[in-house]
């Protein structure tokens, strides 16, 4: 389960903008004195449709909109950035928290991993679905599969314990022993540590580029331990000699060394 921050936009009604620009003052620590600066400019300016965006345009376009001292320090206090965060506090923007799901297999003995795209609203058929996908992909791959190990989630139902074994059902782990599917659950922690968490997710189309970019990563650059520092997937062997070079993905955050060919 991977949590993310979505932000969405759109007029709200009176009482819910003020609590959402209260919680989003909080949230920025705007200085009260310039949420009372640009929460009177907007009122004045709201019945011309016009907008105040910093405070070099009230003292340029609107001298007179409000007294000379507030308007001082309001330019004290955009020295600092808090202009800004007034404005952001003010906009009716909420912050809302959505859970997306990500169902993962993982081959130990090769440490080869399959993630299924995103979902907000994972159920039987959507697991089902995605099983008849990796035992394409096991067939696909090569890759032989003797057991399959799963939780008690309601979501691995019969019929998705069928797809993955036809001739009998897969072994379920004891309740509460995330340590007996321990493959797994280092995966999903080195997923959220080494990726998710360097980035602000913003949809399902975000997650599934973020996740398919690590997997990829994980696959053909990310040497693991358990399998003698190799790679799940190896590639072909470089040159041992010339100018090292750095293969960067995601912007930096998931970075690979290998010499230049």
């Amino acid at each position: 389960m991977v949590r993310l921050l979505a932000i969405a936009y759109g007029e709200v009604g009176t009482i819910p903008r003020a609590r959402a620009c209260a919680e989003r003052a909080h949230q920025l620590r705007a200085d009260p004195e310039m949420l009372l600066i640009v929460a009177q400019c907007d009122r004045v300016l709201g019945r011309t449709d016009q907008a105040v965006h910093s405070c070099d345009q009230i003292l340029q376009q609107f001298p007179r909109l409000l007294p000379k001292a507030m308007i001082m320090k309001a330019a004290a206090l955009e020295e600092g950035g808090r202009f800004a965060d007034a404005r952001a506090a003010l906009s009716p923007m909420r912050e809302i928290e959505i859970d997306l799901c990500l169902l993962i297999f993982i081959h130990v003995a090769s440490r080869r991993v399959f993630v299924s795209p995103a979902t907000a609203n994972p159920g039987a058929d959507w697991t089902e679905q995605h099983a008849r996908n990796f035992t394409m992909h096991i067939e696909e791959s090569g890759l032989g599969c003797t057991m399959m190990l799963h939780d008690r989630d309601t979501k691995f139902t019969r019929v998705f314990d069928h797809i993955l074994d036809p001739k009998g059902a897969p072994k379920k782990l004891p309740p509460c022993s995330p340590n007996l599917n321990a493959f797994a659950e280092r995966f999903v922690q080195t997923l959220k540590h080494e990726c998710l968490t360097h980035f602000i997710v913003f949809g399902e189309r975000h997650l599934n580029h973020l996740a398919n970019e690590f997997v990829d990563y994980y696959h053909t650059a990310r040497p693991h331990q358990g399998i003698g520092n190799a790679t799940p997937i190896q590639s072909r062997d470089g040159p041992r000699s010339g100018p090292i070079r750095c293969n960067a993905r995601l912007g930096g955050v998931l970075k690979h060394y290998s010499r230049a060919a």
